[in-house]
């Protein structure tokens, strides 16, 4: 499948035809090389708690990229995400900051722990098979803002290198920002469709603005067509608070749109 891209201003249009349970021993070090679910304190309460995987046969270290589900919590699109990185040569960890708090998915007030995902960078930096200054981090809507939250942590608060990239799909634009620190500048992606009833192209692009003129890389892809959820499973309409009915279509073409996309902002760390 091809895709075909319409650049203007600050965005791109990519028109695709057709297009309280702790799991796992709690650990303060992967020195040891452990892998699988695997649990250790957060900053922000509680434990951060998740599934780390590799790639098959490698044998030198690899980059790695952190998952952060959304309100319909850890399920079919990180475990699909996750098989297609670790395919174009990352590590997973598919993070779940549902359960430690005892939040049951789906849910419309989900808690926002942004340093979750900067305690689970510095926890694979101690991992001997991953490449610690070659960690970035993806999220999901609720999820998706928890990452742009993240762009705020420069060295000092993350204890080390910040996280390399930062991809955000379809984030609620209008409640986020991509703030001035991070490190001298960060790389952020954000991914969304025109026809996102949660999320807006217009309120979107005021986001890239300013993060671009906070000295960020700050690149935004739109989908014609597309709607809020298009990588998952689900196909619905669903009350969520203020903002009204939101509306769930998948779209396999998008879908693959949107990972060659990724694959694409990611290539700098392979």
């Amino acid at each position: 499948m091809r895709c075909f891209k319409i650049a203007f201003g600050l965005v791109a249009l990519a028109i695709a035809s057709g297009c309280q349970t702790l799991t796992g021993a709690s650990v303060t070090t992967l020195a040891d090389g452990q892998s699988g679910t695997i649990s250790f304190p957060a900053t922000q309460g509680s434990y951060v708690t998740g599934d780390l995987d590799f790639p098959d046969e490698t044998s030198t270290t690899v980059p790695a990229i952190i998952m952060v589900h959304g309100s319909g919590g850890k399920g079919f699109r990180q475990d699909q995400w996750g098989s297609f990185l670790r395919k174009n040569g990352f590590a997973t960890f598919s993070m779940d900051y549902f359960s430690p708090r005892g939040v049951r998915a789906p849910s419309t007030r989900p808690p926002s722990p942004y340093f979750d995902i900067i305690d689970a960078q510095k926890m694979l930096r101690t991992h001997p098979r991953i490449d610690a200054e070659r960690i970035a981090a993806i999220g999901w809507s609720n999820g998706a803002g928890m990452v742009l939250a993240s762009v705020s942590v420069d060295e000092s608060r993350a204890g080390g290198p910040t996280l390399q990239a930062y991809i955000a799909l379809y984030p609620v634009c209008q409640f986020h920002s991509i703030p001035y620190r991070a490190g001298p500048s960060a790389r952020v992606l954000v991914l969304l469709g025109t026809e996102d009833s949660f999320t807006s192209v217009e309120n979107c692009t005021l986001m890239m603005e300013q993060g671009r003129s906070n000295g960020h890389d700050a690149e935004m892809i739109v989908y014609d067509g597309a709607y809020h959820g298009w990588d998952g499973d689900y196909r619905g309409s669903f009350r969520y608070g203020n903002f009204g009915t939101v509306t769930i279509i998948p779209d396999s073409a998008v879908t693959a749109c949107s990972r060659q996309d990724v694959i694409e902002f990611l290539a700098p760390m392979l």
